[in-house]
């Protein structure tokens, strides 16, 4: 063994000791004795412990965001406005009825006034006129002339 070796032998047990007494020291003089213990064990190239005596966690490393291929979404996308094209006019006849039965005590339901051609208009149950009709599809409950 070299004189290096031995000496850092007797370094690594005498910081061994102080390891093994930390605990058993008085809290005041505790802090000094990890002072040594910190520098016994940079000396040793060792890390440093904190108080008690464990070594800092390790500083979490960032990983790479893997680059995400986006044409799936992009399909569902396209989807997404096509149908809501197709839904617009849907949209514009619910929201008509909506503000014709905005007040209290109103009903949402919806009758038709007019020949049975297709020529009359739409009223709520309340007769606040509705100028949009229903479009094709749209299903709209009638009511009778009476409630």
């Amino acid at each position: 063994m070299t004189a290096t070796e031995v000496q850092n032998s007797l370094k690594y047990a005498s910081l061994k000791m102080l390891e093994g007494e930390y605990f058993d020291t008085p809290a005041q003089f505790q802090r000094g004795t990890l002072r040594q213990i910190n520098e016994t064990r940079a000396e040793l190239g060792l890390p440093a412990v904190d108080a008690r005596l464990k070594l800092p966690p390790a500083p979490k490393v960032a990983k790479p965001k893997p680059v995400l291929d986006h044409t799936e979404a992009r399909e569902v996308y396209a989807r997404y406005m096509a149908r809501k094209k197709e839904l617009l006019p849907h949209q514009e006849y619910t929201t008509e009825i909506e503000r014709a039965t905005a007040g209290g005590g109103q009903t949402p339901a919806v009758r038709r006034h007019g020949d049975d051609h297709g020529e009359g208009h739409y009223t709520t149950g309340n007769s606040h006129r509705v100028q949009a009709r229903p479009p094709t599809g749209c299903h709209v409950r009638r009511l009778p002339a009476r409630l």
